[in-house]
């Protein structure tokens, strides 16, 4: 899939659509996602100017967009999937301005009922293990108008939790 391919899967726009390339792999529950950190990002003028990296927050992001491209791709239609909980693992070395990030995101369990623990590993070209993310979430019908509490989320993560012994 390539940027505006992804556009019709994700919600996210420029500047916060991170990634430019995916491949869905549904015979191995899998996605892989590829960023370009750009030099010319506006993030890296505050963080840090003499030496400018990836914030962490803008990994974990992309993460989730990678998970979020293979959940949507099995969604049943009208339906939309929702991450309710992400838990970091580490960061084991920081991502520069002009390389590219490799994600992939691997279902470890679904659940069958729309809930699914995902894992996600990222990489540059020249060191791997960037980061490491568990991705926990469902799918339901979306309302525009529904709101979201604080108290579904809980109950929500409640759930996931019971079924995935975490």
């Amino acid at each position: 899939l390539e940027k505006e391919e992804i556009k019709k899967i994700l919600p996210h726009r420029e500047p916060l659509l991170l990634i430019d390339q995916a491949t869905l792999s549904a015979s191995e529950n899998r996605v892989e996602a590829k960023v370009n950190v750009e030099a010319d990002w506006l993030v890296f003028t505050g963080h840090f100017p003499e030496k400018p990296m990836l914030p962490g927050n803008y990994m974990i992001e992309s993460m989730a967009q990678t998970a979020d491209i293979f959940a949507v791709s099995r969604a049943e239609p009208g339906k939309n999937t929702i991450i309710v909980s992400g838990e970091p693992d580490a960061f084991y070395h920081p991502v520069y301005p002009g390389e590219c990030m490799y994600l992939t995101a691997e279902i470890m369990t679904d659940a069958g009922n729309g809930m699914y623990d995902c894992k996600v590993s990222a990489r540059t070209e020249n060191r791997s293990g960037g980061c490491r993310c568990h991705y926990a979430g469902f799918k339901k019908q979306w309302n525009k108008y529904e709101e979201k509490t604080m108290t579904n989320l809980e109950k929500y993560n409640n759930i996931l939790k019971r079924k995935f012994n975490r």
